[in-house]
C-alpha cells in the first residue's frame, strides 16, 4: 500500500472521530496559510479544503488533525506546518476558555452547564487532566447529595472500597441497594432522552475507564430510570455492571461479583451467552450449583 492511500486512510479515521466529538466551535481566529505551491492530488486539494474550512468554523482541534495529515503527505510545505502549529494553539486557548467556563457555572451553582463545558473541554483537549478531575469531583458531589436519604447501604466517600475492603460479614451488606432495572414499558413518558442530561452517557463512561464505578453506576441508573426506552444507555449500564462484576470477581469478592453480573444480565437480557458462564462459574465457587 502506497504513502498516499495510507495518509487517506488515516484521515478518514481522523474524520470519522471528529464526527463523534462534541467540540463546540471556537470563537476563535486563525488566518490559513496558502501553499507555496498548488495541491499535488486531489487527496490534497480535498483536505485542504477540509482543512480551511473548519478553521472558519472554529473547530480547531479537527483542523490540526487534518493539518497533521497535510504535513505528513507533504512535509516540504510549510505552509501545513505554521498551520497545524497555529490550530493546535487556537484548540489550547479554546478549552482553557472552556474550563474557565465550566468553573463560571459550577461557582454559580449551574452543575448541568458545568458539567457540559466540562466535557466540551474534554472533547477539545484529552490531555487536560484539571477538568477530568473537576468532573470527577462534580459527579461525586452530586451522587451524595442524590443518594443522600435514600435507602441505600452504600457508604458514600468511599467509591468502591467495598470492592477490596470490608470484613468476612456478608458482602451484601456493603453493595448499593440499587433499584431494580425498569422495563421499556415502564415510563411511556420517557420515550426520548431529556436535553439536559445531554453528555450523561459520554460522562458515565469517562467516569466507569478511570474505575470509578460508584459513580458512572449512579449516574446510569439515574437516567435508565428517565429513559428506560434508551436502549444504548440499558446496555451501557449492563457493560458497566459486567465490568464491575469482573473487578470484583478480580478482588477476591465473588458475591459482589455475581450481584453485578446479574444486574447486568436484567438490564441486557441479550448478553446472556457472554453472562450465564461468568455468572454459572461464581455460583460454583459459592457452592451454589
Amino acid at each position: 500500500m502506497n504513502r498516499p492511500r495510507l495518509i487517506a486512510i488515516a484521515l478518514a479515521g481522523s474524520l470519522g472521530l471528529s464526527a463523534c466529538s462534541s467540540t463546540p466551535p471556537s470563537s476563535d481566529t486563525a488566518v490559513t496559510l496558502a501553499p507555496a505551491s498548488p495541491p499535488q492530488s486531489t487527496f490534497e486539494r480535498d483536505s485542504l479544503a477540509r482543512a480551511q474550512v473548519l478553521v472558519k468554523q472554529g473547530r480547531h482541534r479537527e483542523a490540526a488533525e487534518v493539518w497533521e495529515i497535510l504535513h505528513l503527505y507533504r512535509p516540504a510545505e510549510p505552509a501545513y506546518e505554521i498551520s497545524l502549529r497555529q490550530s493546535r494553539q487556537s484548540a489550547d486557548r479554546a478549552a482553557a476558555q472552556l474550563l474557565d467556563k465550566a468553573r463560571a457555572a459550577r461557582a454559580a451553582g449551574n452543575e448541568q452547564l458545568a458539567v457540559t463545558y466540562y466535557l466540551q473541554t474534554l472533547a477539545s483537549d484529552p490531555e487536560r487532566g484539571e477538568a477530568a478531575n473537576e468532573l470527577r469531583e462534580l459527579e461525586r458531589t452530586r451522587n451524595r447529595r442524590y443518594f443522600l436519604g435514600k435507602p441505600t447501604r452504600l457508604t458514600l466517600g468511599r467509591a468502591n472500597d467495598y470492592l477490596t475492603k470490608g470484613q468476612a460479614a456478608p458482602p451484601t451488606a456493603q453493595e448499593p441497594d440499587e433499584p431494580e432495572p425498569e422495563t421499556a414499558s415502564a415510563s411511556a413518558s420517557a420515550d426520548k432522552p431529556s436535553p439536559s442530561e445531554h453528555g450523561t452517557l459520554e460522562h458515565a463512561a469517562l467516569l466507569e475507564r478511570d474505575g470509578e464505578f460508584t459513580e458512572a453506576l449512579a449516574m446510569l441508573t439515574r437516567y435508565v430510570k428517565a429513559n428506560p426506552k434508551d436502549e444504548q444507555a440499558r446496555q451501557q449500564i449492563a457493560r458497566t455492571w459486567e465490568a464491575f462484576g469482573d473487578r470484583a470477581l478480580s478482588a477476591g469478592r465473588p458475591r459482589a461479583a455475581l450481584r453485578a453480573f446479574e444486574r447486568a444480565q436484567a438490564y441486557n437480557p441479550d448478553a446472556a451467552s457472554r453472562l450465564d458462564p461468568k455468572i454459572d462459574q461464581v455460583k460454583r465457587s459459592l457452592g451454589q450449583s
